[in-house]
């Protein structure tokens, strides 16, 4: 089945998609950076016992290529959510914030800039983290930019 139809089924079906696109992008953080993005500001914010379980997926991704994978990956998600709001699909910033790397709080405002970055103007970016996420739960009265 091609984007479009998968996109066009979930427009006319009243879904909306959360794409977690810092989700893949960090991986990409991780590799380029040989890991030094484990260390940033706010690193030791991230729940202990998380980083702990995932020590061997830090030390993988610290220590791996992401031309070979993630790159791709991560590329494919952003121009997938370009698609979906082309198609005006629902977009809804989220990050899944408490995994590894993925800083509470902070990562909303990178996921902001990777949803700017596959195609939404920076107000539908904070839309998506507010009056789009509010409607969709169905508090219409919440969640509002004026």
């Amino acid at each position: 089945m091609k984007i479009t139809e998968v996109t066009n089924k979930l427009r006319d079906s009243g879904e909306s998609v959360v794409p977690t696109l810092l989700a893949h992008k960090r991986l990409v953080f991780i590799t380029e950076s040989k890991g030094d993005y484990l260390n940033r500001a706010g690193a030791d914010t991230i729940n202990p016992l998380v980083t702990f379980f995932e020590l061997g997926a830090i030390e993988f991704w610290s220590n791996t290529d992401p031309s070979a994978y993630e790159r791709p990956h991560a590329d494919f998600f952003s121009k997938a959510t370009r698609i979906l709001h082309q198609t005006n699909v629902p977009i809804i910033a989220g990050t899944d914030s408490g995994s590894f790397a993925i800083i509470p709080g902070k990562s909303l405002i990178t996921e902001l800039e990777l949803l700017v970055t596959a195609g939404l103007s920076n107000f539908e970016a904070l839309n998506s983290a507010t009056s789009v996420s509010a409607r969709v739960l169905g508090f219409d009265k919440i969640g509002m930019i004026k």
